[in-house]
């Protein structure tokens, strides 16, 4: 734990000078002294702004934030727009996961002496939350406790991470989603379909799969070419969208085929469900493309599979599917 008047790391004013620090017992600095600690001060000042980074200081009882002078560099907005963290609060992202103020004020861990880490990322808006400009923001920093071990000050440094975040994301939709149609792939179906198979057998409840199947792409792929064969895949893939109910689930299980998770579905209604989903062939067929007619006659066909968790060895079986 740490007296927040007697913490000292390293802070700076919106200014971008050193922020006078004054200890009670401290022997005046000799000049030479004063040169050296500019000097250092401003190595670190130039080695964060080299990175992109802005520092600052948060003091929490006063609210108030103290920021490196590249601040409008780094967050696109002036100073006084941060100078509290209420301030800095109110241009976040209303769609955010977690902000600052709620990772060290709802820290469920205490200080103990060295401070609490902490590296998260957020969204932030420097028009406010109406603006359009938006930038994805890493803030590191550690806080440190006053004499009861909360959070008294937070000293950290911010970045844009925009390419980042923009690679990340793409890479968590390509392990999720065909990239073609923008359904969930194989593998995240099945994940689905556990956690289906999950709620039903926890609500005493059914659920099924359906496969729908274009049996004759291979001909539209010589007759056509790939390029037509991906339309078609498309065309399939936005009418099947279009009539799966609202909570069931669609997903591009291989090439040609396509697979429906279907929840609360009894007997009756999974064949209404198929039939249904072979109506879409039709929708898909008449679509124009690529094709020197026009359009592609498509041939489908589709196969159910209904899942009770009464049925101990068949659940059991499907599971491993």
């Amino acid at each position: 734990m740490s007296d927040p008047q007697s913490l000292a790391p390293f802070s700076f004013d919106v200014a971008g000078n050193e922020a006078s620090q004054s200890v009670p017992g401290d022997a005046p600095l000799d000049g030479l002294t004063r040169v050296t600690e500019t000097a250092s001060l401003d190595r670190i000042r130039r080695s964060i702004e080299a990175v992109g980074e802005a520092a600052y200081h948060w003091v929490v009882e006063t609210d108030q934030i103290f920021w490196s002078s590249n601040v409008v560099e780094v967050l696109g907005c002036e100073p006084d727009a941060v100078k509290s963290g209420r301030a800095y609060a109110n241009l976040l992202d209303t769609d955010n996961f977690t902000s600052r103020y709620d990772t060290v004020m709802r820290a469920q861990t205490s200080d103990d002496g060295g401070g609490v880490p902490f590296q998260i990322e957020y969204l932030f808006r420097p028009d406010g939350r109406t603006g359009r400009r938006a930038v994805w923001l890493e803030d590191n920093g550690k806080w440190f406790g006053g004499k009861n071990g909360r959070p008294a000050e937070v000293f950290g440094t911010v970045r844009r991470i925009d390419e980042r975040h923009k690679r990340d994301q793409h890479l968590s939709f390509l392990g999720n989603c065909d990239p073609l149609t923008g359904m969930m792939n194989r593998g995240r179906m099945a994940e689905a379909l556990g956690e289906a198979m999950s709620v039903a057998e926890r609500e005493h409840r059914s659920c099924a799969l359906v496969l729908a199947a274009i049996n004759n792409l291979s001909v539209v792929n010589e007759a056509y070419g790939f390029e037509v064969a991906d339309e078609v895949i498309v065309a399939m893939g936005r009418r099947l969208r279009q009539i799966v109910r609202t909570g069931d689930a669609i997903a591009r299980y291989s090439g040609s085929k396509f697979g429906i998770i279907l929840n609360s579905c009894s007997d009756d209604e999974l064949m209404v469900a198929a039939e249904r989903f072979l109506g879409a062939r039709a929708k898909a067929s008449s679509k124009p493309n690529a094709a020197p007619s026009g359009r592609c006659c498509l041939s489908a066909r589709s196969s159910c599979r209904a899942m009770r968790p009464t049925r101990k060895p068949q659940w059991r079986a499907r599971k491993r599917l």
